[in-house]
């Protein structure tokens, strides 16, 4: 391209080519893609990043939590593990958290384990990673285990909304049932429409034959969730990222009921 601009009383018009513009560095690059978030435009910056550095922590980090967010855990898997070995101490806490979330996709539990350990160090994914190590030992049907968990997770964030609620549930697998009430009141105080902890109320209140209670929990659920699923599939999600399968399909069933 070439610039015709003349100024009054300038010399002869003549054409004058732009100054051509400098490539954008790796850190500005970077930046781009995280404000690009899980895109394909994202992605390709990234690459460009480590065509020109491949040991570059950062790019691979953040092409690790794209492949994640888009279900493909062994590429996940490569790029965080080279993100976690080019800087340890950086952006590791990240790297390790979404390492975890690959390794258990794939079925690596006990590498998953280690990984969301190791995320706990970082105070940022502290309370997220003792959360996701809660909900393997929920699989694994350990609950004091999963409530001890919970308890170190809302530790490090006491408005970790997962957290509150499967503690809930961690303590009523426990067999404290007036503990739990207790603490789903606790809930309830701060989020009143909370539909996992009303959920749970129901559950309570219903094991210590309160039908009164129980039912008045129930039309507040049905207030809070009227003719739509959403609140019930948000709830039952919460329950089968746990491996609470059966409490899932207790909440599904029961939005069929109020349907």
């Amino acid at each position: 391209a070439y610039s015709t601009d003349i100024k009054r009383g300038a010399a002869p018009l003549h054409l004058v080519p732009e100054k051509p513009s400098e490539p954008l560095s790796n850190d500005e690059l970077l930046v781009k893609a995280e404000n690009a978030a899980h895109s394909l435009k994202a992605m390709e910056l990234l690459k460009t990043v480590l065509s020109r550095e491949t040991g570059n922590a950062h790019a691979h980090q953040l092409l690790g939590e794209i492949y994640v967010n888009w279900t493909m855990y062994s590429q996940a898997i490569e790029h965080l593990q080279q993100s976690i070995k080019r800087d340890p101490f950086n952006n590791s806490g990240k790297s390790y958290y979404y390492l975890g979330m690959a390794q258990v996709e794939l079925g690596f539990i006990e590498q998953a384990k280690e990984s969301f350990w190791n995320a706990t160090y970082s105070s940022g994914f502290r309370s997220q990673a003792y959360l996701a190590l809660a909900n393997l030992a929920f699989a694994e049907k350990e609950f004091k285990k999963a409530q001890s968990l919970l308890e170190n997770s809302l530790q490090a964030n006491s408005q970790n909304y997962r957290s509150n609620n499967l503690l809930i549930t961690a303590i009523r697998y426990n067999g404290e049932t007036e503990k739990a009430l207790a603490f789903a009141e606790q809930v309830l105080k701060a989020d009143p429409i909370n539909h996992l902890a009303l959920w749970e109320k129901y559950l309570l209140t219903t094991k210590l034959n309160d039908g009164v209670a129980a039912n008045k929990v129930l039309e507040e659920l049905y207030q809070i969730a009227g003719y739509t699923d959403s609140y019930y599939l948000d709830t039952a999600n919460i329950y089968r990222g746990a491996g609470l399968y059966k409490d899932a399909i207790n909440v599904l069933e029961q939005a069929d009921t109020s349907a």
